[in-house]
């Protein structure tokens, strides 16, 4: 029984031998290719302020002053 118990603990140290590395490895390898992918997917500063040119503009929100003018108005 005392021989098992020493196996099963011996087994944990060297499975935690091998999951730490690895999970540096992997947390590296993320962080890695998430700003490789960031930094090769940006748009250029002129497209994109050529985009928002072309695009169509919203209607303004209406000021403070046209609601109010719109609340004394008569009904």
């Amino acid at each position: 029984m005392f021989q098992q118990t020493k196996q099963a603990e011996r087994r944990r140290g060297e499975a935690k031998f091998y999951v730490v590395p690895a999970l540096i490895v992997a947390v590296w390898v993320t962080l890695a290719g998430g700003f490789i992918a960031s930094v090769s997917q940006t748009p250029s500063l002129s497209n994109s302020i050529e985009t928002v040119l072309r695009s169509p503009r919203a209607a303004q929100p209406p000021t403070l002053v046209a609601l109010a003018r719109a609340d004394r108005a008569p009904r």
